[in-house]
């Protein structure tokens, strides 16, 4: 019971992370109007699947 309890604790962190993070991220656009395209972010996840050093494509309006 304890080591699923403590599972759960442990997924529950993660999603609030990637919802604060997420979150955050929006903010950032409204403020900014930075953004990369689904396109954009699609070529970049084949190339790192390639290349797990690509780089992240650049942020523009």
């Amino acid at each position: 019971m304890k080591k699923a309890i403590l599972e759960y604790v442990k997924r529950e962190k993660a999603r609030q992370n990637f919802i604060a993070a997420a979150e955050s991220s929006f903010e950032h656009y409204k403020e900014t109007g930075l953004h990369i395209t689904f396109d954009e972010f699609s070529q970049w996840v084949d190339k790192v699947q390639e290349n797990p050093q690509s780089a992240v494509p650049e942020c523009h309006l």
